[in-house]
Order: structure tokens, then sequence, then C-alpha cells
């Protein structure tokens, strides 16, 4: 299994909608285990010489061939758009550096639907039930308060309704684990069964961020995350971090 660069581009004046993303995240789903990265689009760009498109991201993907790799880029959204894709076989040649900056990343399957997840994790009624009982979260922004902590967590949000929710760090209190870093639960339907699979991720640590210091960091999430699953199964706030 090789892992695959899908560079796309799109026209120059290619504006974002909510069909638009939701093409986006059905060709996300569609991937299913051959995505590795999401990746991320690019808003601003330079471009020098000729073109008829602009740089618009990349997705990273898994694959035993270029051949299948270019299947699975055949339904990338950017080529309905009016847009192109690039796909090419990522080659490592500095073995010794890490391909990305530590991250964490854990899932559980909630017993609940994706409505209900989504309504847990956007709103302050949500996060005091599973995390910290001092919070107050709107739909762009959060506040988070924990006990002995000498200043709240303040942070922005961005949300797609029944599918993803994304905090990264505005302030912290000095030398707090979350500073600069960026957190987000994705929610997806379970492979079998029902309820919702929420895949967490924490990202955004320095390269140099001590592998037992990050080990800690997951250990802590896992129980946020096992009081979330308790908390979507009986309505009973039951917050890690209460006052």
């Amino acid at each position: 299994m090789s892992l695959f660069l899908i560079v796309n581009r799109v026209p120059e004046h290619y504006t974002g909608s909510a069909d638009v993303a939701a093409s986006w995240n059905a060709w996300f789903d569609q991937l299913g285990d051959s995505l590795v990265d999401r990746g991320n689009p690019v808003f601003e760009r330079v471009s020098l010489g000729a073109s008829g498109t602009v740089l618009g991201g990349y997705t990273l993907v898994a694959a035993e061939t270029l051949d299948r790799a270019v299947e699975l880029a055949k339904s990338c959204p950017a080529l309905t758009g009016g847009g192109g894709v690039e796909v090419g076989t990522l080659t490592i040649l500095n073995h010794t550096a890490p391909v990305a900056a530590p991250g964490i990343a854990l899932a559980t399957t909630v017993n609940a639907d994706r409505g209900r997840v989504f309504e847990i994790l956007s709103t302050s009624e949500g996060q005091r039930g599973f995390w910290t009982a001092d919070c107050d979260v709107t739909e762009s922004s959060a506040r988070f308060g924990f006990r002995h902590s000498i200043s709240d967590v303040t942070v922005r949000v961005e949300t797609e309704p029944d599918r993803l929710v994304r905090m990264h760090t505005l302030s912290s209190p000095p030398g707090s684990w979350l500073e600069n870093t960026t957190w987000e639960w994705e929610l997806r339907d379970p492979r079998e069964g029902a309820g919702t699979e929420v895949i967490f991720r924490h990202y955004g640590f320095a390269p140099d961020y001590p592998v037992d210091h990050l080990g800690h960091r997951a250990h802590t999430w896992a129980q946020v995350l096992d009081r979330l699953a308790a908390y979507a199964r009986s309505g009973e706030a039951q917050p890690l971090f209460s006052d």
C-alpha cells in the first residue's frame, strides 16, 4: 500500500456553498478506508504562468497502485466544478523526520444519532454534560473554565451540521497543553449497527512535543470520550471536570 497525493485545482472565481461542502463530504465518505487525510483547502494563492485554474487544496489517500489512486480521484468534486486534479505517488525521502506533527486520534461509537451527538458537542448544555461544567458555547466561539486554572480557555468554533465540530485555541493559561492547538470531533455512520462513530483528533502540537506528555493528553481525551458516550446514552450530566 502506497501513499498518493491528490491535488485539486479550481476555477479562479470558485466559491463555496452548502452544496459544495456536501459534495466534498460525500466524496470523503466514498473514499472510505482509502482516505488517509482529508487535507485542507487553499484560499489565498499566487499562480505563476498561464493557467485557467488555481490551486484548490489537497487530499492524501492510500492505494495499491497509481491507477487505483486515479480511480479514486475521478469522483473528486473539483472535476465537476470546472477544475482538475493531479495525482502522484508520495515518496518519503527524509525518513529521519516525521511526515506530520505529533497529534492524537481516538474513536468511539456513541449510542445516539448524529444529530443528537452534534447538538451535544456544539452547545453549552451539551459540553457541560461531559467535559467541563464551566463553559459557554456559541456557533462561532466558546469559553472553557477548569478548576484551579488561572484563566479560561477561549476557542474559535467551526461546524458542519451533523458532521463536524472543530475548536481552535485563541487564548489559554501560560503553558497550557491546549495552547495554539486544534481539536475536532468528526461524526460518521458506524460500519455496523446503529449510533454514531465519533472520530476525535487533537493536533497542532510542536514537532518536539514530548511523546510521554502526548500519551497523558491522549489518556485525558479518552476519558472525555467515555463521558460523552455515557452522557449521550443516559442524558445525565457527568462532566470530567466539575465545579
